[in-house]
């Protein structure tokens, strides 16, 4: 015997567009979570060493995993629904360098971050303000402040180059 459950009491102006692009996003932070855990478990290895790149790695992972909560908190609040589906795995195990890491994760954060607006412009579309100020004041900023760190990363990493270099900026990144 199943009991169907009423409907949320609490939705009002919630596009189901919009819903179902906060499960979109849900999902896209969680992968996001699995793939900085790959790059973190990458750089902890005994044959790579590096802890400073695995300790950031690990740090922003944990921020991903964050975001997936507050989605879910929102979703709730907003009385949608979260629907759960299948993470996809890093495209791979290995990153070459940290290096080629920092780019594959500026692409990372590029995708996530032009997720975001396509949640914004649909939460505009629906005149859903609510959307559209929980994008403003929680991530936006932040995605934008994530990218440009990102991308110093890469310019210092670039300037360091490799032996020493890295081995320095590993140190920093410890800090």
């Amino acid at each position: 015997m199943s009991i169907k459950m009423p409907g949320s009491r609490s939705r009002h102006n919630y596009h189901p567009e919009n819903e179902g692009l906060v499960n979109k996003q849900i999902n896209m932070e969680f992968h996001a979570y699995y793939v900085y855990r790959s790059m973190a478990s990458f750089f902890s290895r005994d044959d790579v060493a590096l802890p400073g790149f695995a300790k950031y790695f690990k740090e922003e992972a944990e921020g991903e995993k964050t975001h997936a909560d507050k989605f879910i908190e929102y979703q709730s609040q907003r009385g949608g629904r979260v629907v759960y589906k299948t993470i996809d795995k890093p495209q791979r195990d290995d990153w070459d360098s940290p290096l080629h890491a920092m780019e594959c994760a500026l692409e990372l954060e590029k995708q996530v971050y032009q997720s975001l607006l396509d949640m914004h412009a649909s939460a505009e579309l629906h005149n859903d303000h609510h959307l559209a100020d929980f994008l403003e004041d929680y991530f936006l900023r932040h995605q934008v402040e994530a990218l440009d760190l990102v991308a110093r990363h890469i310019t210092k990493i670039k300037r360091v180059g490799d032996g020493l270099g890295i081995y320095m900026f590993d140190k920093e990144l410890q800090c």
